[in-house]
């Protein structure tokens, strides 16, 4: 019986309590984009590095961006070309002329060939250096003695020369011969062959008419057949080589200045800081953060009536959270709990009273009465055959009756008082836990 009536006031105090209101709290504000509970707005900007970038170049050629500086040097000289380079502000340029010679092979042999062999040549010479040399010769129809008169600087004396061949007993290079030919006659066409070391190698040819005037030709005067050995260049005028061709070349160097250029190296992102790197105040984004307010439901009044309890049963939220207190359950009474969040700590005032003491003494006096009920309970049957009794003796006088009223009266009225005592009891037990 004790323990029902135990198990029967926990109850009771349980049911009590739940009424008990519940208190919300804001813990932290976390972000999300589609609620616009609260903007967080950021201004971040590009950030980057300077390098500078040196160069130099013709002035006025650089590139864009390229500041002047007063730093200049000047270039190399180019090599050598035979267009002449195109004309810049502060470019040197310097020629030269260039001859291209061969190495002249050395003559020896001749060949003379006069279209009409009749005796029109006044005067054949051909001279060294402006002297004759010995040779040995062999002509075709020619003058008797033709060769007495060959250089004899005698220009009214003709010989008739058709083809005349001589050899000379050395070698003479080209720049010495002179050749004297004077004809009597006009239009008259010969030619003349120079051979080198054989007659089958022909170096010069000349084809030639006669006008009645004495001639001296050069070799400049003579087609060049194979005439020289090696080709080579020279940037002087050299006689004793056959030259080949003459042009002029250039070459050239600028004057060069120093141009820089601060070469921007931006930050791959944007940012609100960046140490190191210099903020680009045009070029920038703002950035918008939403945040929703997460919560934590704690009940306003928590009583602990009982050992076994749970702090974080109080407690509704869906964020991680710790829970710290100085609760005595061995002592009722206020105590402080703490509900430690990373951001935030909340505390809360908490009471245990778990009236052990009072319910042992309600038990003690309720035991008690319980006793005197079961004592009026187990008279019942008797107080109910006397009255069962008294109506069987109905047929007796009235004044019996009476008696018998008078009787029972005094006898029911003990278990109404008794049964209304302990019905008071019962609520003023409640009432007093209710206070509690």
């Amino acid at each position: 019986m004790k323990k029902t009536l135990k198990i029967f006031f926990l109850v009771l105090l349980t049911f009590i309590n739940s009424g008990a209101n519940a208190k919300t709290y804001g813990i932290e504000y976390k972000p999300i984009e589609t609620l616009d509970l609260k903007v967080e707005e950021t201004k971040k900007y590009r950030f980057y590095k300077e390098n500078k970038i040196q160069a130099y170049f013709i002035e006025n050629e650089n590139p864009t961006g390229f500041k002047k500086q007063n730093s200049f040097k000047y270039t190399d000289y180019s090599e050598w070309f035979k267009v002449k380079p195109e004309t810049k502000k502060n470019r040197e340029i310097k020629e030269r002329n260039v001859y291209k010679y061969a190495k002249l092979k050395k003559i020896k042999h001749f060949y003379i060939e006069v279209e009409d062999p009749d005796e029109s040549t006044l005067e054949f010479a051909i001279l060294f250096n402006g002297l004759s040399a010995s040779n040995s010769g062999f002509c075709s129809d020619c003058s008797d003695f033709y060769y007495m008169h060959i250089a004899d600087n005698n220009y009214d004396y003709p010989v008739r020369l058709n083809k005349l061949s001589l050899t000379y007993q050395e070698y003479f290079l080209p720049s010495e011969l002179s050749i004297k030919v004077k004809l009597n006659k006009e239009n008259i066409k010969y030619k003349i062959i120079i051979y080198g070391e054989n007659l089958d190698e022909k170096i010069y040819e000349g084809n030639f008419t006669s006008d009645l005037l004495l001639h001296e030709y050069t070799i400049a005067d003579f087609e060049a057949k194979d005439a020289y050995e090696d080709e080579f260049v020279k940037y002087d005028i050299d006689n004793n080589m056959y030259l080949i061709d003459s042009y002029k070349e250039y070459s050239y160097r600028d004057k060069l200045y120093l141009y820089e250029y601060l070469l921007k190296e931006y930050y791959p992102t944007y940012e609100s800081t960046l140490e190191g790197y210099i903020k680009d105040e045009n070029d920038f984004i703002i950035e918008k953060k939403y945040y929703y307010l997460e919560t934590a439901i704690i009940k306003d009044k928590i009583v602990i009536n009982n050992e076994n309890y749970d702090l974080t049963d109080y407690i509704k939220t869906s964020l991680p959270f710790e829970v710290a207190s100085n609760i005595d359950i061995s002592k009722n009474g206020t105590y402080k709990i703490k509900y430690i969040f990373p951001n935030k700590t909340i505390e809360q005032d908490v009471k245990v009273n778990t009236n052990k003491e009072y319910i042992e003494s309600l038990e003690d006096s309720i035991e008690k009465k319980n006793g005197e009920i079961k004592d009026v309970i187990e008279n019942k049957n008797e107080i109910i055959e006397r009255l069962e009794s008294s109506i069987r003796n109905k047929d007796e006088v009235i004044s019996k009756k009476q008696v018998e009223r008078t009787v029972v009266k005094p006898s029911i009225l003990p278990i109404v008082l008794i049964t209304v005592g302990v019905m008071l009891i019962i609520i003023c037990i409640i009432k007093s836990l209710k206070k509690t």
